[in-house]
């Protein structure tokens, strides 16, 4: 019942640019249309200006099948026995050993 959640990348774009008292983080503006971590999130190549030298903001994007480009796409990275983190699909699964218990 939320109208937001059917928005595409340039509805979200169109809202920001008529409201631009609404903050939103800079990096949008250095080309970044996808933030995810310091390890996988670079800029949007498909706004990169050759003429310019530097990255359009993220609202110039025309492809908006892009907005992830900047994404690396890892596989799988396992970080302990119990913990294991699936960039592709963006979800965190952590096995709790059934001998743990919490004190109160």
């Amino acid at each position: 019942v939320n109208p937001v959640l059917d928005w595409t990348y340039g509805h979200v774009w169109h809202f920001l640019r008529l409201y631009p008292q609404l903050p939103y983080c800079t990096l949008y503006d250095q080309g970044y249309t996808s933030l995810g971590t310091t390890k996988d999130t670079q800029p949007c190549p498909a706004l990169f200006d050759s003429n310019q030298q530097k990255y359009l903001p993220a609202y110039t994007l025309q492809d908006w099948d892009q907005e992830r480009a900047g994404r690396t796409n890892k596989k799988k990275i396992e970080k302990s026995d119990k913990e294991k983190i699936t960039t592709e699909k963006k979800e965190i699964v952590v096995e709790i050993p059934s001998t743990t218990t919490m004190s109160q």
